[in-house]
C-alpha cells in the first residue's frame, strides 16, 4: 500500500517520504472523516463550473478508466506504461476553452504532459 501510495503521491513528494506521506494520509482522512468540516455538499453548491481545478468525483472517475496509467499512445500505437508521475490534462487546454467538469476532456499523462502541451501550444524546440 505504502509503494502505491507513493506512485499516486510523486508529483507531490518526489522523495517518497513517509513523514510526507503520513501526513497527507491524515489531511485527507481528516477532510472527508472530521465532523468539523465544511459542509462537502456546500462546497460543490459553491464550485465555478468554469474553474481549472479538475472536481474530485471527475479526478476519481479518470483515474478509473485510464486505469491508474499515463494514456499516451505513441506512433507505433503502444501505450506508455508509467504509473508514476501521473498528472491531470485537460485533452482540449483549458486555457483554450476546455473543461474541468468533463471527463471526457480530461486524461492521464506522465511527463508526456510537457509533450503535449508543448505540441498544442507549437512551443518545439
Amino acid at each position: 500500500m505504502i509503494d502505491r501510495l507513493k506512485d499516486l503521491l510523486s508529483h507531490k513528494y518526489p522523495a517518497g517520504e513517509l513523514e510526507d506521506l503520513f501526513k497527507e494520509t491524515l489531511g485527507y482522512y481528516l477532510e472527508r472523516e472530521d465532523p468539523l468540516r465544511a459542509d462537502p455538499a456546500e462546497r460543490r453548491a459553491t464550485r465555478n463550473p468554469r474553474a481549472r481545478s479538475v472536481p474530485p468525483a471527475i479526478r476519481d472517475e479518470v483515474w478509473r478508466r485510464d486505469e491508474s496509467r499515463c494514456t499516451f499512445v505513441s506512433d507505433e500505437g503502444r501505450r506508455c506504461e508509467a504509473t508514476r508521475w501521473l498528472e491531470l490534462d485537460h485533452i482540449v487546454p483549458w486555457a483554450l476553452g476546455g473543461r474541468s467538469d468533463d471527463a471526457g476532456n480530461i486524461r492521464l499523462l506522465c511527463r508526456h504532459n510537457q509533450q503535449e502541451a508543448r505540441r498544442v501550444f507549437r512551443l518545439e524546440g
